[in-house]
Parts: structure tokens; C-alpha cells; sequence
């Protein structure tokens, strides 16, 4: 398997990047074409109108949101793949991650409905932050170490109240 920065220069070009994970993980999908037209609408990496501008087509899977459905490979292939591809953007580098976290904060809906800190630690309780294995080995690692320097700088930045802040706040 190749790493997504082999084949891209710029680590934070997240259309590339989530480019190469709908081809890593096709295979586990039903229908990988639905999974990458849903990836293509929530990441702002597609066309048309509806999300952010984008026409979902009546794509059902455009309505998952990753911070608080965690489908099974087993029950929902298309749904747990297209979440894994949501949720790649985690296990960036620190530097980046932090960028692209506050950039996903502002104008991202499902960031926008729950408090960033809520949001964290439910990532963080899951047993695993992924469903496909491919995920779980080469990106756990790394989304659980941003996520939880991120719940740490939440607490520090707002220690009255523990971290939490207003849903909309970056």
C-alpha cells in the first residue's frame, strides 16, 4: 500500500488526500461510486448544488454525520467507508490537523451542532475511530493523539468551564 503523500507534495490538500482513500477503500464499499460522489459533496471536492453548494442526488449517504453515526462494515459498507474517508482528516500531521480542525469548525454543519470538546470526546470513546481495517492500522494512531491534544488545548483554553464552549465556537 502507498501512502497518500507518495503520490502529493502538499500534505494539506485535502481533495487529493481523500481522493486516494476512496480508491484505497473502494473495494470495501457496495457502491464505490456512490461513496465517492457522497465524499466528493461533503469534502466541497465535488460540483453542483446542495451541502456547501453541492447537489447530493439524492444520495442517502451524503446525510451521515460522521461525529455521530459510526456505521458497521458489516450492516452498511458504503456508510462505514464514507465515514472513515470523513474522518481521515484526523490523523494529519499536528500542524495541520490543528489548521484544518479550526477551518472544519467554522463552516462545517455537523462541527457547528455539537460543541468541538462534545464532539472530540465522542471520537475518543469509540472503540475504534474507524471501520475498515485499512483505517484502523495506518490512521488510529495519529487521530487518537490529535484528538486527544485537542480536548487538552479545549480544557487550557477555557478552564472555567472545563473545555466546553458554545457550539459554534472555533
Amino acid at each position: 500500500m502507498t501512502s497518500p503523500d507518495a503520490h502529493h507534495r502538499d500534505p494539506t490538500d485535502w481533495t487529493a488526500i481523500i481522493g486516494f482513500w476512496c480508491r484505497e477503500l473502494d473495494h470495501r464499499a457496495d457502491d464505490p461510486a456512490a461513496v465517492r460522489a457522497a465524499a466528493g459533496v461533503l469534502t466541497d471536492a465535488g460540483t453542483g448544488s446542495g451541502r456547501g453548494g453541492h447537489d447530493v442526488g439524492g444520495n442517502r449517504l451524503a446525510g451521515l454525520d460522521p461525529l455521530r453515526e459510526r456505521p458497521l462494515l458489516d450492516d452498511d459498507p458504503d456508510g462505514a467507508v464514507l465515514v472513515d474517508i470523513l474522518l481521515v482528516p484526523l490523523s494529519a500531521a499536528v500542524t495541520e490537523y490543528t489548521s484544518a480542525a479550526l477551518r472544519v469548525r467554522r463552516r462545517d454543519p455537523f462541527w457547528r451542532r455539537a460543541s468541538p470538546l462534545g464532539a472530540i470526546e465522542g471520537l475518543l470513546r469509540r472503540g475504534s475511530i474507524y471501520a475498515t481495517p485499512e483505517c484502523r492500522v495506518r490512521l488510529e494512531g495519529r487521530a487518537r493523539y490529535n484528538l486527544a491534544f485537542d480536548a487538552a488545548a479545549l480544557r487550557a483554553a477555557h478552564p472555567a468551564t472545563g473545555g466546553r464552549t458554545a457550539a459554534n465556537t472555533p
